[in-house]
């Protein structure tokens, strides 16, 4: 029987030590909860069996599959209402100029820019990415690529470059 609870998203912010946000999630019968991202970990200490710097290794919980599973959903659910924010604000638009751009309402930007909404169609993505004149890539990975991904959450890791930007900077 699943029950409701809290999950805390932490994101390091270039401006303090850490953001942090508290989301509705899902608590497994086995009573585990699921956090989207974590503080970047120290270097631990090598060890003779295990690759100390394989991502892996700094997340046992994951051995557990219905906990890694919740892992990646939340990732997906909260990583892409953040970059929708992060985004649009980086480009200093509103939400009501986003959605004139997607050809829809403003309350329709905002469920996007909702962590706990979760429900962004591929077609909405992509008219975003469209109206950020940004590139949406969606793949398979594996979870030690999640677990490094989850590494680099700053504002600055998940903001876009427009294209304009970006053909600008590589002849610079």
């Amino acid at each position: 029987m699943n029950t409701t609870l809290q999950i805390t998203k932490k994101w390091p912010s270039s401006t303090e030590l850490g953001v942090t946000k508290i989301f509705s999630a899902q608590r497994s019968n086995l009573g585990r909860s699921v956090q989207f991202a974590q503080k970047k970990m120290s270097k631990p200490v090598a060890s003779t069996s295990r690759r100390s710097d394989f991502p892996l290794n700094a997340r046992p919980q994951w051995n557990d599959r219905e906990y890694r599973e919740g892992y990646m959903e939340a990732a997906i659910e909260q990583g892409v209402a953040w970059q929708i924010k992060i985004n649009r604000k980086f480009r200093y638009m509103s939400q009501k100029e986003l959605a004139t751009a997607i050809g829809t309402q403003q309350s329709a930007v905002s469920r996007l820019e909702d962590p706990e909404y979760g429900a962004q169609s591929l077609e909405t993505l992509l008219a975003v990415a469209k109206a950020f004149d940004c590139a949406l890539l969606v793949k398979f990975i594996s979870y030690s690529e999640l677990a490094k991904g989850s590494e680099n959450l700053s504002e600055t890791d998940q903001y876009a470059v427009p294209y304009s930007l970006d053909i600008e900077q590589s002849n610079v």
